[in-house]
């Protein structure tokens, strides 16, 4: 029995994955910053940065900033996207876009109205319950949300998806 568990279609096929791997290879070399420790790695960037640049978002909400290399990618793959930045220690950023707007507050306590729901992507890299990340988002109207932290049963720092499943 698999373990995998697909929940509605995908906007992209695996060819196209495959396609994009050397835009991203080519990215990658450019990145600002060259060990991301504690931070994403190429497997979990490419895959956010694919699919940023596939849904084209009008706003990116990233919840968990650490260094700012998401961001980087962020801004590559939509650059056209407002992006808002939360992150409890602006201070360690070693990249900081001048095109994004950053918080130093939790991702429930900034007012997002004004902001087109069913254009903006959530990501969340900010190990957090993502259960009460899911409902508060559910309520305020986002439907397109990524959670980097995604730990299973007896491991991680989080309550993650993996975990309520």
């Amino acid at each position: 029995m698999s373990t995998y568990q697909a929940l509605g279609q995908l906007p992209w096929t695996n060819v196209e994955l495959i396609d994009a791997l050397d835009e991203f290879a080519q990215l990658y070399a450019q990145r600002p910053v060259i060990d991301n420790s504690g931070g994403m790695k190429s497997p979990h960037l490419f895959c956010a940065w694919f699919v940023m640049k596939k849904l084209q978002p009008k706003v990116i909400i990233e919840s968990g900033v650490w260094w700012g290399q998401g961001t980087w990618f962020f801004e590559k793959a939509c650059p056209q996207a407002e992006i808002h930045c939360i992150d409890p220690n602006l201070a360690q950023i070693r990249y900081r876009s001048p095109n994004a707007t950053y918080y130093c507050r939790d991702f429930s306590d900034i007012d997002w109205r004004g902001i087109p729901a069913d254009e903006t992507v959530l990501f969340f890299d900010d190990h957090q319950n993502a259960y009460t990340r899911l409902q508060i988002a559910r309520w305020l109207g986002f439907r397109h949300l990524i959670f980097e932290d995604n730990y299973p049963a007896s491991r991680g720092d989080c309550y993650s998806l993996k975990k309520a499943f």
